[in-house]
């Protein structure tokens, strides 16, 4: 990398990685061979320690080293998905690691683990067995970083919106779109016009405990939400690939549709963008087959819904 770099940069070849101080990098493939200077420079910016594949809470950032001898490297970054996907997520299920001590010293966490060590496990759906929970214990929110930075998208994120939320109304025409789900399938909303009702759930982020809690219920109601009669429809703003492994763990059988890019244009269409956190908030809408909103729920970030009205409100269509 220092080959590459800037010449301004070679004090420190961290510098042109974007990371800032107090995010928590994760870093997978650690060998006694790999960039000393580099991680120490990244330890510099950051102020924390690289943590390893154990650690199971989110970080900020993956840092994947790969050699020749490892293999494929398509196949080292499939590998590493379930890391990649849970990067910047706004909630956090436990405490940062330590701060790196002055002049060097040991790095409890880095190495920890075996290098190529599987990811740990996550468990698959647990549906709630007496309707949703508030927020669980030990989730704290925590403010978003970058995630509509130039170094997360390609170009400037679309412009902010103003002044409170204005959610789409009863009794009006849905907007329609186009998005990819999971498998990378384009679905439009008006291809289901004349056919289907459409209840379209969107929801912050894939990984987060209230987030899995909710898609879980969906996947427990799926004969009722998705059938001849009724196609449910799930909406982040999270990546295509990062949906793809999420539903691959949690046994997910229905469309997630990314709304990554541009970054939330659908849930803005929708009025369930919430700017200051760069993701949805929770918004579901009943669409019938004429393509009208016929009913309607907008909850903050930390308040889980009922799929129980999801299915008193088709009932009354």
């Amino acid at each position: 990398m220092s080959a590459t770099a800037d010449p301004a940069d070679k004090s420190n070849p961290a510098l042109r990685l974007g990371f800032e101080e107090g995010q928590i990098i994760q870093e997978l493939g650690y060998d006694e061979d790999s960039d000393q200077a580099l991680r120490e420079g990244i330890e510099d910016i950051t102020g924390t320690e690289l943590v390893d594949e154990d650690y199971d809470d989110v970080a900020d950032g993956v840092l994947l080293w790969h050699r020749d001898e490892d293999g494929d490297l398509t196949d080292a970054l499939v590998d590493a998905l379930e890391y990649l996907a849970r990067v910047n997520r706004p909630e956090r299920r436990g405490g940062r690691p330590p701060a790196r001590p002055a002049g060097g010293g040991p790095r409890p966490g880095v190495g920890g683990g075996a290098a190529g060590a599987p990811p740990p496990a996550v468990p698959a759906c647990s549906p709630w067995a007496n309707g949703p929970p508030g927020r669980p214990a030990g989730l704290t929110r925590t403010a978003e970083r970058g995630r509509a930075s130039g170094r997360i998208f390609p170009t400037a994120p679309p412009p902010r919106q103003e002044g409170p939320l204005m959610t789409v109304e009863i009794g009006t025409q849905a907007p329609d779109f186009e998005l990819k789900d999971q498998h990378g399938a384009p679905v439009k909303l008006s291809d289901f016009r004349g056919e289907k009702n459409v209840v379209l759930v969107f929801y912050p982020f894939a990984f987060t405990g209230v987030c899995t809690g909710e898609v879980c219920e969906i996947q427990k109601e799926l004969p009722r939400l998705q059938n001849d009669e009724v196609q449910v429809l799930a909406v982040s703003n999270d990546s295509p690939f990062s949906l793809r492994v999420f539903g691959d763990q949690q046994g997910l059988e229905y469309p997630l549709l990314s709304d990554f890019w541009p970054h939330g244009e659908v849930s803005r269409a929708y009025g369930v963008f919430n700017e200051e956190k760069g993701c949805a908030v929770r918004g579901t809408f009943v669409i019938d087959k004429e393509g009208t909103v016929r009913w309607s729920v907008v909850n903050g970030l930390p308040d889980a819904r009922d799929t129980r009205e999801y299915l008193a409100a088709l009932g009354a269509l």
